[in-house]
C-alpha cells in the first residue's frame, strides 16, 4: 500500500521523492503524514477482516482450487507415512 516506503525509520520513498522533485523534506512531512493516517486504518481494516480480502478471490473460485490441492496434498503424505510404517 506503500506504507513502508514513506514511514519511519528509514523513509526511503520520502528521500529520493524529495531529491527527485527538489522539494525541501520539512515541505513534505505534514502532507505525508495525512497520507499515512488515511492509509494505516484502511491496512488495519484490510488485515482484519479477512472478507475484503477474500471476497475476489471467492467469487473466481481460487478457494475450492486450494482446498482441492490441500486435500490432495494431505492425502499424498498421508498415504506417505502409511506407507512407512508398513514397510
Amino acid at each position: 500500500m506503500g506504507i513502508g516506503p514513506f514511514a519511519p525509520p528509514l523513509r526511503l520513498g520520502l528521500y529520493g521523492t524529495c531529491l527527485i522533485g527538489n522539494v525541501p523534506i520539512e515541505q513534505t512531512v505534514k502532507p505525508i503524514l495525512g497520507y499515512l493516517g488515511v492509509l494505516l486504518p484502511c491496512l488495519l481494516v484490510v488485515a482484519f477482516v479477512p472478507e475484503i480480502s477474500t471476497a475476489l478471490p471467492r467469487a473466481f473460485g481460487y478457494q475450492r482450487m486450494i482446498r482441492k490441492s490441500v486435500k490432495r496434498f494431505s492425502e499424498k503424505i498421508m498415504r506417505k507415512q502409511r506407507d512407512q510404517r508398513t514397510s
